[in-house]
């Protein structure tokens, strides 16, 4: 189950998160979007079937009692844009214990439990703010322009911000967007293009370490593109040559066939 005040922006960007990272780990996961926007309640059969359950919410979830006895992760719905592989892997953990101790579970993890798998998953990072707080810029894109696009540049900002750095993100697409101030350009460590149009003025960022990837690669693994980009940033800075070719980040590793599910079905475009 996902949600925010609104209802809106920050619920679907989560849901979506939610549904690549576990559809690249190989489950299955099933979102309920709650707040002003609204949402069909998933099936009680659905939740019944299901072997873990994560909430990413800023407002109470409703009829909480329908998931009681699941193994839960709880967390802010932030939490669920910037680290959603990480979430993924604790509701499979999770799901996974409840079998062996041989019940369904009852017991939920919460956001301190999360937030400690995102640091241990984003360690390369938060150790490089240790050195200092570190700036990137990149362009995300997407056919049409608008879902995916936005929500790449979210997950890219939310987990730069976790780990102690600035991200600064030029969207391209239908839905258009500012251009990045060329001195802005000029003082980043790196750049991530998040991208399935090509990138427009990319001279622009000659000369500078890039990260390149899918626009879904940034929704479902923001913390590692990030690490990879500071420790590109880190071996420029240590007289290593700027790396001018497109780099690409490592997904998550395929698990057991076990699904994690969350609450009803919705669907999104990019």
């Amino acid at each position: 189950m996902t949600s925010c005040p609104t209802g809106i922006a920050h619920t679907y960007m989560a849901a979506e998160a939610l549904e690549v990272a576990a559809e690249e780990a190989g489950h299955t996961i099933v979102i309920e979007t709650q707040g002003s926007a609204g949402s069909d309640p998933i099936p009680q059969g659905v939740i019944d079937e299901a072997d873990a359950v994560i909430f990413a919410h800023d407002l109470e979830v409703k009829d909480r009692g329908r998931f009681a006895g699941k193994p839960t992760i709880d967390v802010g719905v932030k939490k669920a844009i910037s680290s959603g592989p990480e979430l993924v892997a604790q509701a499979v953990a999770a799901a996974e214990e409840a079998r062996a101790s041989g019940g369904s579970g009852s017991t939920a993890a919460t956001a301190g439990a999360a937030g400690a798998a995102g640091a241990a998953g984003a360690a390369g990072a938060t150790d490089s703010a240790s050195t200092g707080p570190l700036t990137f810029v990149g362009v995300t894109s997407c056919p049409t322009g608008i879902a995916h696009t936005y929500m790449a540049a979210e997950a890219l900002e939310a987990a730069a911000e976790e780990a102690g750095h600035t991200m600064h993100v030029e969207t391209q697409g239908s839905a258009g967007g500012d251009q990045l101030d060329p001195d802005l350009i000029a003082r980043a460590d790196a750049v991530i293009f998040a991208h399935d149009l090509e990138v427009k003025d990319r001279g622009r960022f000659e000369g500078k370490p890039i990260i390149d990837v899918g626009v879904k690669k940034a929704i479902s693994d923001g913390p590692a593109l990030i690490a990879q980009a500071a420790e590109m940033a880190r071996a420029r800075s240590a007289g290593a040559a700027p790396a001018a070719a497109a780099a690409t980040a490592p997904g998550p590793q395929p698990r057991p066939l076990l699904r994690a599910r969350a609450s009803a079905p919705r669907s999104a475009s990019g």
